[in-house]
């Protein structure tokens, strides 16, 4: 005779480990069949194991997720410090430029401060002799 539903639902509250521990020890109380018993136990291992599969798939999926992500976290990063070099560069051109350039606009007002110094004392040179 198949197990009832009182002895299955007294079995579920104990709970796999219990009922081992009650069949090991001849506990299990006179009405139970002990063969089903040993089935329930088998069905409730099987279903431990699937669910124990289930879960491993699942914490594998989420790795490779994880490390795929992680792989493009890496990609992104190196093409942001490449970016971030050519930026670099581009800056240290451009304040050498601009170095230049002020270099040049010092030159300039120098040329030009000497240029109007030698034609003011050209001025006064020229009205002292008349």
């Amino acid at each position: 005779m198949p197990l009832s539903d009182d002895i299955i639902a007294r079995l579920e509250e104990l709970g796999p480990n219990q009922v081992r521990t009650l069949m090991a020890s001849g506990g299990l109380p006179s009405g139970w069949n002990f063969g089903w018993v040993t089935e329930w136990l088998a069905s409730k291992d099987k279903e431990e194991r699937r669910l124990s599969e289930s879960s491993q798939a699942e914490q594998i999926e989420i790795a490779r997720s994880a490390s795929k992500a992680a792989e493009r976290a890496a990609a992104a990063a190196e093409r942001a410090s490449a970016a971030a070099e050519r930026q670099a560069t581009a800056a240290e051109r451009a304040n050498a430029r601009a170095t230049i350039a002020l270099a040049i606009a010092i030159i300039s007002i120098i040329a030009t401060v000497i240029g109007i110094v030698m034609t003011h004392f050209d001025a006064v040179r020229s009205m002292g002799r008349s």
